[in-house]
């Protein structure tokens, strides 16, 4: 093997774990994935999610969304419902 193969077969490594951030980059670009960076919605953030290919990492857009509600009351300790610990409903458990 020669210098040049080294180089040229580290090149192609490089094409391919990168392939994945190309395509989404693409149908950013193209307007396949819509990316909103205009005005402010409630409970809504833009944000970056880091994807680690193992070779190869990048950021990619993201929406991040948040909702509340009010909890029901409960009239005594014994109706209240359990809360399930790791759990993100209690209807979960």
């Amino acid at each position: 093997m020669r210098e040049k193969h080294v180089e040229q077969s580290l090149e192609q490594q490089i094409q391919r774990v990168s392939m994945f951030e190309e395509i989404v980059r693409e149908r950013i670009a193209q307007g396949t994935v819509l990316i909103d960076i205009a005005g402010a919605k409630v409970g809504q953030v833009n944000g970056l999610a880091l994807l680690d290919l193992g070779d190869h990492e990048f950021a990619q857009p993201s929406r991040i969304t948040a909702t509340t509600a009010m909890a029901a009351a409960a009239s005594s300790p014994s109706t209240a419902r359990p809360r399930c610990r790791g759990r993100s409903t209690p209807r979960a458990c």
